[in-house]
């Protein structure tokens, strides 16, 4: 995007620093504007019409009648939504492009963004890249994976455009020692893709004893913990690790990393999401700083809204001053799946006490966490990848040392853990999206 307009950022090309300026103009100046425009767009709306109607009899400003329309579960949102309903739809399903959707296990569901929506949410993507740390003098390797109705690898190069690199659209099914030749014949810097492919292309760079080097990677679609950022540092010569935006294909994007934040922290993009986090049990809204679902309103979807729906992640409000980079709104930490979190054992299981330990260990930073009941206790089945496997006993000493809450519950008989070896690559992925589920329980049927 080589010179920009006034107006939106679907207004023709428009320089990364003017969608800067219009989403935080946007959101100061005219957030009632904005809402009121979403509201204005339910009404056409089968489904959401009625449920504006009602919010606007007992409320006045348009944020009151946003927070008071009923969260939207995925259920709830699929049955309205096309192939079997219109209704959420507020116009008909042309000029517009439609992604496979409904996560990764299933059949797919689908979502639909106008060409305009589209133009936005790849110019906001575009934005998280840069802000990221991506630069035009990057050489760019995309390794999302392709077809299939997926967004990913498609917004991806889009939003690389915008950024002005050399751009590589290799793909995540091309085979890793193609992935090689390619990233070794422009001399490529920089990485974006998901997580899983990521790591097995930088297991595969180690085992060949390949030159490649890659300087930075902008990951989504899956968590990446921090062991694992250890390691890609290690084989790749990572400087920067980063997310490449916090999305989903039914919301777009939501949230930003600056290179002034690490971890999991991501700023929210107001202006063009209304985030909230709520209790996952009574929907309640949550400020506190406490763990809670994050539900997401996507202010510029008017084709096929997407208003309070429930993500089904795990997140919470993190206080902060001013950032560095000049951002002075909200700022959340994403902490995972709600269904990634195991209550095992007597203690609060998430995948990152388990990647502590396997970060010591040499083995594959990829793994499966399956809780089972036998004997009537709680056992957790690990599954592991490794062309060596290790003993059980050294698998066991790395998670103790990596969690002190995991050691304790092994320790006091609370939780028996056993250890199921793979070959390389033999962890079950979904066969539409590439990703492995983290955590299965079992327990309950």
């Amino acid at each position: 995007m080589s010179e920009g307009k006034t107006g939106a950022p679907h207004e023709g090309p428009f320089l990364l620093s003017q969608l800067v300026e219009w989403i935080d103009r946007e959101h100061r100046n005219e957030p009632g504007r904005i809402i009121g425009n979403l509201l204005d767009a339910l009404r056409r709306s089968p489904y959401y019409g009625p449920l504006v109607a009602a919010a606007e009899k007992t409320h006045r400003s348009p944020t009151e009648r946003l927070r008071a329309l009923p969260l939207l579960d995925r259920d709830t949102f699929y049955r309205h939504s096309p192939p079997l309903s219109n209704d959420i739809l507020t116009g008909p399903m042309a000029d517009a492009y439609v992604y496979a959707s409904g996560g990764t296990t299933g059949q797919p569901k689908f979502a639909l963004y106008s060409n305009e929506e589209y133009k936005i949410a790849t110019d906001v993507l575009g934005f998280i890249y840069s802000t990221a740390g991506l630069e035009a003098e990057d050489v760019v390797g995309n390794i999302f994976l392709a077809g299939n109705l997926w967004t990913s690898f498609n917004v991806a190069g889009r939003a690389l455009e915008n950024i002005g690199c050399l751009n590589m659209p290799i793909g995540g099914a091309t085979s890793y020692d193609m992935m090689i030749k390619f990233l070794q014949a422009f001399n490529a810097n920089a990485l974006v893709g998901l997580p899983s492919v990521i790591i097995k292309l930088a297991e595969e760079v180690e085992r060949s004893g390949s030159n490649v080097r890659i300087r930075k990677i902008l990951y989504g679609g899956e968590h990446l913990r921090a062991p694992t950022v250890e390691f890609l540092r290690r084989t790749l010569g990572c400087e920067l690790v980063r997310s490449a935006g916090y999305a989903c294909v039914d919301t777009g994007p939501i949230g930003y990393q600056c290179t002034h934040l690490g971890g999991s922290l991501h700023h929210v993009l107001e202006g063009y999401q209304f985030v909230e986090i709520v209790n996952p049990e009574t929907g309640a809204v949550r400020n506190d700083g406490e763990p809670g679902e994050i539900v997401s309103t996507n202010l510029t979807r008017l084709l096929m809204p997407v208003v309070r729906y429930k993500t089904g992640d795990l997140g919470r409000w993190v206080e902060m001053d001013e950032c560095a980079c000049g951002f002075s709104g909200k700022t959340f930490e994403l902490l995972g799946r709600c269904d990634d979190l195991l209550v095992i054992g007597g203690i609060n299981l998430l995948p990152s006490d388990v990647a502590s330990g396997l970060a010591l260990l040499p083995v594959s930073q990829n793994f499966q966490v399956v809780a089972r009941t036998k004997n009537s206790r709680d056992l957790l089945v690990l599954r592991l990848e490794a062309s060596r496997p290790l003993s059980d006993a050294q698998v066991l000493e790395g998670l103790e040392h990596g969690s002190y809450k995991l050691a304790k519950a092994i320790k006091d008989g609370w939780l028996n853990v056993e250890i199921e070896w793979l070959a390389p690559g033999g962890l079950p992925r979904s066969v539409r999206t590439g990703k492995i589920k983290t955590v299965l329980d079992e327990r309950h049927g």
